[in-house]
């Protein structure tokens, strides 16, 4: 695929969790290097987190399908682009795909205007489906993705959020104070309502998985990876995914979270109005602000795991514990403001 000789197989960090990937790795050669993803199908796999519905958020062959279909016209059209693909193949168990190493600037490399830049492009991807373009026809399409992205962590122990021993856990009360404490609880008993007003929100196609790590920027365009969720979702949805997730895995400081959540904001809003969207910007802002309910289960799996003697970020990178829980304490203080702020627009926009 490469050419060359092999000389180095590098294991790459990825989800575990409600995944059917089941393997990335970067493979260098004396000429160049690439990414291969192994997808499982799930055959003889009581772990496996994908699924076989086509219309399902992990369905595990869409990725694969995607790259085989191409990505969407409009995507390409604003300058946002899908890795290279220099293989796909089926075999026993899954697929493979062997995707162009990315070059650019990702991660915690990513600046305040990057960010913006990405949001101004989404918005020009995807204001011609909220205006009614159809969804190109054949494609599988992920349905409800936002809600099986929290359904997935129903799990995680809520019942802590209520114990006030847990509350009073030493790292815990460093960094989380009462008002805190009762904001989260709240977010947390209100996430289902929140997430229900993207249902009544214009509807376009979402990526489901841009964050700051999937993200790579280069001076003439914006290149996503990790395909595997596109489908149906709210406007706003992407947008408010890369303020939300930009910070909890301290790649980004959380101090610069009101700087991220304007550029991003105000770009993705002008993306939009490149393309002659003409809608209630109120309704963009709500879009972006609610996907904060989509985080509220990192109250209670912080309380659970406050008592461990260290802790990791993605990727399994070690962490000073203090640092990080009070980075996440600085988000969520943030998040759950948005929360509110979703609340009161659903309330003027009549969604509630």
């Amino acid at each position: 695929m490469l050419g060359g000789q092999v000389e180095r197989v590098e294991e790459l960090p990825h989800a575990t969790r409600n995944t059917a990937t089941s393997r990335v790795i970067r493979v260098k050669t004396n000429d160049r290097s690439g990414i291969v993803k192994f997808i499982s199908s799930g055959n003889d796999d009581p772990a496996w987190g994908g699924s076989h519905d086509p219309t399902h958020l992990r369905y595990w062959h869409r990725e694969a399908d995607f790259y085989d279909t191409g990505l969407p016209p409009t995507f390409e059209l604003a300058s946002l682009k899908a890795p290279e693909l220099l293989g796909s193949f089926e075999r026993a168990g899954g697929a493979v795909l062997w995707l162009e190493d990315l070059g650019g600037r990702s991660g915690g490399g990513l600046s305040i205007d990057d960010l913006g830049v990405a949001g101004r492009r989404l918005g020009r991807s995807q204001a011609p489906y909220a205006m009614g373009r159809a969804l190109e026809p054949g494609f599988p399409w992920s349905a409800n993705a936002l809600f099986l992205q929290l359904e997935a962590w129903e799990d995680v122990g809520w019942d802590a959020i209520y114990d006030d021993a847990m509350w009073r856990q030493p790292l815990i009360e460093r960094h989380f104070s009462p008002r805190l404490r009762e904001s989260l609880v709240r977010l947390g008993e209100q996430r289902w309502e929140i997430l229900e007003f993207s249902r009544r929100l214009p509807q376009t196609i979402c990526h489901h998985d841009a964050w700051v790590n999937n993200i790579f920027s280069s001076s003439d365009h914006t290149t996503l990876i990790d395909w595997a969720s596109i489908g149906h979702g709210h406007l706003g949805c992407d947008a408010g995914n890369i303020i939300t997730d930009a910070c909890g895995d301290l790649l980004l400081p959380t101090s610069s979270l009101p700087q991220i959540d304007s550029a991003v904001t105000t770009g993705y809003l002008a993306g939009l109005l490149d393309e002659g969207w003409s809608g209630d910007r109120r309704a963009v802002r709500l879009g972006i602000c609610l996907m904060a309910a989509k985080w509220s289960w990192l109250t209670p799996h912080q309380l659970h795991r406050a008592t461990l003697d260290g802790h990791a970020v993605y990727g399994g990178g070690s962490a000073d514990s203090d640092h990080l829980y009070g980075e996440r304490a600085a988000m969520l203080d943030y998040l759950s403001g948005m929360a509110v702020e979703a609340q009161r627009l659903a309330e003027e926009l009549g969604v509630r």
